[in-house]
């Protein structure tokens, strides 16, 4: 079952290995230690890979972002709330969550109480029902059936 302990452990899980600059981590998807797989559980995990992704990233610094002339024509006292800089900066500058409910509580309980897993498992059998898969371009199949056909020489010993 997922719950906020598998979250968590999903988080570490990804976080470490993610710090240490590894490009592939196992086990997107399982539950109790591999014996299960979760598709709702695929999606959640795809979404905390993609928060830390954004979070490692870290926070630019240069010119632009530093935006010395916005302090400086803002002023003490001022707000930054309706410069361009500001609103162009909140469109990037942090993840947009696709499963994460931001309303407040009353509301959420009002839209049904649908927690991470629920939109994440919807968000899953969405996939699976309705997602149609763009073919390959033929360059890229005939490439792939080239290291098929040499893995399958080198495999079995015929030239």
């Amino acid at each position: 079952m997922s719950d906020l302990q598998t979250g968590l452990e999903k988080t570490v899980t990804y976080l470490l290995p993610m710090l240490a600059g590894a490009n592939i981590i196992y086990g997107s998807g399982m539950l109790e230690l591999g014996m299960t797989f979760s598709y709702g559980q695929y999606v959640a995990d795809n979404e905390i890979v993609r928060v830390l992704r954004r979070t490692l990233e870290g926070i630019p610094v240069s010119e632009d972002t530093m935006a010395l002339d916005v302090v400086s024509k803002v002023g003490p006292g001022g707000h930054y709330l309706l410069e361009d800089h500001t609103s162009d900066r909140m469109k990037t500058a942090h993840v947009l969550p696709k499963f994460i409910d931001r309303d407040n509580r009353s509301e959420w309980i009002k839209n049904g109480s649908v927690t991470f897993i629920d939109s994440a498992t919807k968000k899953a059998i969405d996939i699976i029902e309705n997602h149609k898969a763009k073919p390959l371009p033929a360059t890229v199949l005939k490439e792939l059936r080239a290291i098929v056909e040499q893995a399958d020489k080198d495999m079995t010993g015929h030239k």
